[in-house]
């Protein structure tokens, strides 16, 4: 789900953990909106 859902783990993360220094960490969520699973992995792959 989007990380701007209230139940995303991503955006709760980034709510409440990534903050301050620790805001500078590169943060890879796995949500997509590929039209397909192998194009969102593909797409993970190569960010």
């Amino acid at each position: 789900m989007p990380t701007e859902h209230a139940d995303s783990n991503a955006g709760l993360l980034h709510r409440h953990l990534l903050q301050g220094p620790v805001a500078k960490a590169k943060f890879l969520g796995l949500y997509s909106v590929a039209s397909s699973v192998e194009e969102a992995a593909q797409a993970a792959d190569q960010a």
